[in-house]
């Protein structure tokens, strides 16, 4: 079995649409829609930002980690693992499903190298790098949500909480304070196959530190690994291993009608 997968992104939307809606709703459990998204060009229409507060945050998140650990593991690249599991649990020789393993969704797939007698074909080695991206993909995303879930204050009237909805499905959150000078982003995370639409959540971010009379200025810890994310996005790294954003003096960013953009990702794929 080859593995392959159409991320949900804003800069392959030709590609998405080029397939039925089947593994957009396998994936994230959206509805068909078919004949509606074949003629259109931009999917960012269909996402839209929210600010909520903490019970709606926290049913976002809820909703989000359910679908990652249920209904996504019998459709994606997880689903041989996941049957593997519930045959497991109907014999008797697992007690319940546990996290899903990189190596027996590899071995599902026959990739791992003890299961052949060749070595893998060039094709077979990308879908074993593809798959590995997406695994740790997942796991990041999976633990950002659960620090988000678990800093939830309901008390606290200094967090804010903007959430990405497809439709009606959350796909991401993004954690802000103002406890400090400068808006603090304090978690941020999206569904792990969704691709390119994160920077819809940091200009709404921006635009509630310019309401807020802060500029548009943010600032956030970046976690290992993430920093060119934040890059890319314009943030600057401080001495103190901040990182910085300050729109009104990065080339990145562009004010239109009073809001600010995003405009070096938004001009891909037009």
């Amino acid at each position: 079995m080859i593995y392959r997968t159409k991320s949900f992104s804003i800069n392959n939307h030709n590609d998405f649409l080029s397939k039925s809606l089947r593994q957009t709703k396998s994936t994230l459990d959206m509805r068909l829609i078919d004949a509606e998204l074949r003629d259109l060009r931009d999917l960012r229409r269909f996402i839209h930002i929210k600010k909520g507060n903490a019970q709606e945050a926290s049913y976002a998140v809820g909703a989000i980690l359910r679908r990652m650990d249920e209904e996504q593991l019998a459709y994606d690249f997880f689903k041989d693992n996941w049957e593997n599991e519930k045959k497991k649990r109907n014999t008797g020789e697992a007690s319940g499903f546990g996290k899903p393993n990189l190596s027996n969704i590899l071995k599902s797939h026959g990739l791992m190298s003890e299961q052949r007698k060749n070595v893998l074909t060039e094709i077979e080695m990308e879908t074993k790098e593809e798959i590995k991206r997406n695994f740790c993909r997942y796991q990041n995303s999976k633990t950002i949500f659960k620090f988000i879930k678990q800093s939830i204050n309901y008390f606290d009237d200094k967090d804010k909480f903007f959430i990405a909805y497809y439709f009606t499905h959350p796909i991401g959150i993004l954690h802000f304070s103002t406890k400090k000078d400068i808006p603090t982003v304090v978690n941020f995370a999206m569904h792990y196959l969704i691709r390119n639409c994160g920077y819809l959540l940091m200009e709404f971010a921006v635009n509630e530190s310019v309401d807020l009379g802060k500029e548009g200025r943010l600032q956030l810890e970046a976690l290992s690994g993430a920093e060119t994310a934040y890059f890319d996005m314009g943030f600057l790294k401080t001495n103190n291993d901040l990182m910085i954003l300050e729109p009104a003096m990065n080339d990145k960013w562009c004010k239109i009608n009073g809001h600010y953009k995003l405009q070096c990702i938004n001009n891909k794929g037009k």
